[in-house]
């Protein structure tokens, strides 16, 4: 099964480029795309379109607002990389700067995450999720086809 991916789009965003692409190469049709954490369809006026194994094209040219650049993030299925298999997964995760990273498919997964910074990833096929998160600054990730 492809490892899900969710990660910055990789291109220019000056008001003018549309063109962007990905980390890896995508199952064609499982490419999402977020500006600033909006979910973007391809059918709308401000959609996109899948242009390559790795590429796409926005409608609308990403701006930049009070200085800062919209944030282009993507979500897809890995063409060809391969997943993890943990049974279990408990513990404790502590004054982390940065945690990324894929779980698939998890059984069960406990525990307590403080102090993280950045806390990146996806867990794929959950049976069971329980844990505090304490003082996160950003949370960025997928859950899904839980239980």
């Amino acid at each position: 099964m492809p490892t899900p991916r969710f990660e910055d789009a990789n291109g220019v965003v000056d008001g003018v480029n549309t063109s962007f692409t990905t980390n890896l190469a995508y199952e064609p049709g499982s490419l999402e795309v977020f500006i600033n954490g909006q979910l973007k369809r391809t059918q709308d006026e401000d959609g996109w379109t899948e242009t390559g194994p790795q590429s796409f094209e926005l409608k609308e040219a990403p701006i930049i607002i009070s200085g800062e650049p919209e944030k282009v993030r993507v979500f897809y299925r890995g063409a060809d990389s391969p997943g993890t298999i943990a049974e279990n997964l408990v513990g404790v995760i502590s004054e982390v700067e940065e945690l990324t990273g894929t779980l698939q498919p998890v059984q069960e997964l406990v525990g307590v995450l403080e102090e993280v910074e950045t806390l990146t990833g996806v867990i794929v096929e959950v049976d069971e999720l329980q844990g505090t998160i304490e003082e996160v600054d950003e949370l960025i990730g997928v859950i899904c086809e839980c239980p």
